[in-house]
C-alpha cells in the first residue's frame, strides 16, 4: 500500500493556458470519460515524447501473477509547460495512476494523476486537480507585463507566439448522411494516420491547443503550428493564384487584409479527414479564415467556415480566440513511434 502522508510536488502553470482537451488524436474515441480508474505497480518502461508521453506498469494481482498496463498521458510539449520533466516518471518507480480506462477494454488508462511511493503526487492535467490531496492550486510564477516581449518584425501585431483561449466547433455540425456513414466505419485502433504519426491536413490542423506564431517573409505570410510542427503558407499575392495546383494536405492559401483583420481563402486540400475521429472529407472542400486583431494587438479572434458538399449539408463554423503570451515560444513537436525509439535507443 502506498503511502497516505502526501506532499505535493508543485506544477505551475500560467493562467492564460488553457486545461489541455485535445491532443493528437481524440483521447475521447479511445478512452471513457464517464469512469476513472485506478491501477498500482512498477513502471517497466517509459517514452517520454510526442506526440503523448507513455509507460508501461507491471501490476500484481496477488500470488506471483503480473499483468502489463500501458499508459499515456498529454504531449511532452504540454507537460513540460506544466513543469513536469522527463525524470519525473522513471523505470522502477512504484506509483499508483487514475484515469480514463480504455473504452475498447484494453488494460490501457489515460492517466490524469500518479502517487509516488514517496508520497509525492503529480497532476498530469491541465486544471491541477490533486486526487489524494486536498491542496489549493499554486499560483503561475509568470507575469503579465510587458517584459521579454517577442513581437517579431513586421506590420499588424500577428507577428508574433499565440497561445489558444477558449472555443471551438459548433455543436451539431451538419453533416450528410453519407459522411456519418463513413465515420461509424472508421476504426481508431488501426485507421487513425497520428498512429503513424502522419500529421493532420487543413482543417484539423487548426483545431489544436498548442502555440501558433506568424511570420513575414517577401509576399507571404508563415504560419508555424508547434502541433506536428506544421506549417501553412499564405500567399499574399493574389495574382499567384491558379487552378492547376496538384493538392496538399495543407492546401493552396490566398490571403488579403481588410483593416485589422487577415482574410485567408484555403482549397486545393488533399487529405481524407475532417476531424480526428474519422469523419471524411472530399477533394471539394473549401475553407475561409477570419483573424481578427484586437485594438490592442493582444487577443486574435478566429473564426473559420468549412464547405464540402460531401461533407456537410450547409457550411460549418469554427469559433475560438488565441491570446498573446509574451515569454510563449513555439517548441519542436517531433512525432516519435515506439519503433522509432526503441531504434535511437
Amino acid at each position: 500500500m502506498l503511502i497516505r502522508r502526501i506532499p505535493i510536488i508543485l506544477l505551475f502553470l500560467s493562467p492564460s493556458l488553457p486545461s489541455i482537451a485535445l491532443a493528437h488524436h481524440s483521447t475521447r474515441v479511445f478512452y471513457n470519460y464517464d469512469q476513472v480508474i485506478e491501477i498500482e505497480g512498477t513502471v517497466t518502461w517509459v517514452l517520454w515524447r510526442n506526440p503523448h508521453i507513455r509507460f508501461n506498469v507491471a501490476r500484481t494481482d496477488g500470488g506471483n501473477s503480473k499483468e502489463t498496463w500501458e499508459l499515456e498521458a498529454g504531449s511532452m510539449n504540454t507537460l513540460d509547460r506544466f513543469g513536469i520533466g522527463e525524470s519525473t516518471i522513471q523505470v522502477g518507480d512504484v506509483i499508483r495512476v487514475a484515469g480514463r480506462p480504455s473504452s475498447h477494454g484494453l488494460n490501457t488508462i489515460y492517466v490524469s494523476n500518479v502517487l509516488f511511493e514517496n508520497g509525492n503526487e503529480v497532476s498530469l492535467q491541465g486544471s491541477q486537480t490533486f486526487r489524494w490531496t486536498n491542496k489549493d492550486t499554486p499560483s503561475s510564477p509568470r507575469t503579465s507585463g510587458n517584459e521579454g516581449e517577442l513581437v517579431l518584425p513586421g506590420v499588424k501585431g500577428i507577428f508574433r507566439v499565440w497561445i489558444r483561449g477558449r472555443g471551438g466547433r459548433q455543436e451539431n455540425l451538419p453533416f450528410t448522411a453519407t459522411a456519418l456513414e463513413k465515420r461509424e466505419a472508421w476504426d481508431p485502433l488501426t485507421d487513425d494516420p497520428a498512429l503513424r504519426c502522419i500529421p493532420p491536413g487543413m482543417p484539423s490542423a487548426m483545431d489544436n491547443p498548442y502555440p501558433i506564431a506568424f511570420t513575414s517573409e517577401d509576399n507571404e505570410i508563415i504560419l508555424h503550428l508547434e502541433e506536428w510542427d506544421g506549417l501553412r503558407t499564405i500567399h499574399m499575392d493574389s495574382s499567384a493564384i491558379t487552378d492547376n495546383l496538384s493538392g496538399t494536405r495543407m492546401g493552396y492559401s490566398v490571403g488579403r487584409w481588410e483593416e485589422n483583420t487577415l482574410i485567408v481563402s484555403t482549397t486545393n486540400i488533399n487529405y481524407p479527414y475532417f476531424d480526428s475521429i474519422g469523419t471524411p472529407q472530399s477533394k471539394a472542400v473549401e475553407i475561409l479564415e477570419h483573424f481578427t486583431l484586437s485594438e490592442d494587438d493582444r487577443r486574435l479572434d478566429y473564426r473559420m467556415i468549412i464547405t464540402d458538399p460531401e461533407t456537410f449539408t450547409a457550411p460549418a463554423e469554427f469559433i475560438q480566440h488565441y491570446i498573446w503570451e509574451p515569454r510563449e515560444e513555439i517548441k519542436s513537436y517531433e512525432c516519435t513511434l515506439v519503433e522509432q525509439f526503441q531504434t535511437q535507443n
